[in-house]
């Protein structure tokens, strides 16, 4: 009797960097910075042939400085950014996958 189920897998992988940086400038003046990287690389393989095979890629980057005018009071001000690239070609899956965004 053949084996009904049909041989594939589902697979991923992630890599995170992250890098911080808080600075006292003065008793009454701080900043802190930030900036990440994450990739996501997602592929799934069915019915001996791929399905899905794509990365997405994102950037963080945060800057805020922060004065404590006083005991009772305090301001932030300052920002942060996400950029995300998604639908890119997985390094480990076909070529002949078109990306989503091509």
């Amino acid at each position: 009797m053949d084996n009904p189920i049909a041989p594939g897998y589902t697979a991923y992988q992630q890599a995170t960097g992250y890098i911080g940086y808080n600075r006292e400038i003065t008793d009454h003046l701080t900043f802190d910075g930030a900036f990440s990287y994450d990739m996501l690389d997602f592929e799934r393989y069915n019915l001996s042939y791929f399905n899905e095979a794509y990365r997405e890629d994102e950037y963080y980057g945060k800057a805020m400085w922060r004065w404590r005018i006083n005991d009772r009071h305090s301001v932030a001000f300052g920002g942060e950014l996400l950029h995300g690239e998604y639908g890119l070609r997985s390094p480990d899956g076909p070529t002949w996958i078109p990306a989503a965004r091509n």
